[in-house]
């Protein structure tokens, strides 16, 4: 316990002196820290610090969160503060402090291990994380210090499949260089654009058909009424198979009413079939190479004497 509080009197000692001027409220918080760190209330005094540095970026407040981080075992935090304290004290020729801020970056080195990530080949947008925890991009190809043991290194992109993949690490001064490869497209969430006017086409043209199909029975029903009030009519004028001239009229329309009713009815029951089969198609094909390609679709009905039907063509 005593030499605990000799370090926190020596590092008070770097954070004192008129040449850091801060303001009131920053002293105040920097106080505070001082009080609870001698308290060996670690989380309240690096809180402290670390609101006292956002008012007032002095050195000697960093020092002193720096310290605060490594008695909390943050040890990869402490370091990268302790390295931006030790940068910031040769700039500004203050030796003491430029050599405290070595001494300690030379202990933590014995009990950290490093990262230098390349991600020259993700591109910008790219996050990446260590152990779930967002990493700062503006370090890459910098060393980053980690805690040893298996560390999860993950990069992510929008539109693009994650890499990751874990490291086991040891405590050594060395660093680990990670070459990030390109990401690969996420093809599971990639737009489909064409599945969509496939489907409003097959479903249009079911209804289409469809709406033909109920027509032509609708007249072939008609037709097979007037065929039969024709041939009754008919009747009247012929006894057995002798006819006048307007009992022959009458069964030659019969005939010609019949024939249309029977064409007519046929091509409809056909279009009412395929109908079905598009719209149950619509629902449930799934997109496929060829709608790459485009997609058309025709409709022939042939009607004629002798012959019903109807041709339904396309590609999806």
């Amino acid at each position: 316990m005593r030499m605990h509080c000799c370090a926190v009197v020596g590092i008070w000692a770097l954070g004192s002196g008129a040449a850091f001027a801060q303001s009131s409220e920053a002293d105040a918080l920097f106080q505070q820290g001082r009080a609870l760190m001698s308290q060996g209330n670690l989380p309240a005094a690096c809180q402290a610090f670390s609101a006292s540095l956002r008012l007032d970026d002095a050195l000697g407040t960093l020092l002193n969160l720096a310290y605060c981080h490594e008695q909390q075992a943050k040890l990869p935090q402490a370091w990268q503060e302790y390295e931006s304290a030790r940068t910031r004290a040769a700039a500004e020729h203050q030796d003491k402090r430029a050599r405290f801020s070595e001494q300690r970056l030379a202990s933590l080195e014995k009990r950290l291990a490093f990262l230098s990530l390349d991600l020259d080949a993700v591109g910008p947008h790219a996050t990446v994380l260590i152990d779930g925890v967002p990493a700062d991009r503006a370090r890459a190809g910098v060393r980053l210090p980690v805690l040893p043991g298996d560390r999860r290194v993950e990069v992510r992109a929008p539109g693009c499949r994650p890499w990751f993949q874990t490291f086991g690490l040891g405590a050594s001064a060395a660093t680990l260089r990670i070459v990030v490869p390109p990401l690969q497209p996420d093809t599971a969430v990639a737009p489909r654009t064409t599945a969509p006017r496939q489907a409003s086409a097959r479903r249009t043209w079911g209804y289409l058909v469809g709406a033909v199909g109920l027509a032509s029975v609708a007249t072939g029903t008609y037709f097979g009424v007037r065929t039969l009030s024709t041939k009754e009519a008919a009747d009247a004028d012929c006894v057995g198979n002798a006819c006048n001239d307007r009992g022959l009229e009458l069964y030659a329309d019969a005939r010609r009413f019949a024939t249309i009713s029977t064409v007519t009815i046929g091509a409809g029951a056909a279009a009412i079939a395929a109908s079905a089969w598009l719209l149950l198609f619509d629902q449930q094909s799934e997109p496929t190479a060829s709608a790459a390609h485009g997609q058309s679709t025709a409709v022939w009905a042939r009607i004629s004497r002798d012959q019903t039907g109807i041709q339904l063509t396309g590609a999806w």
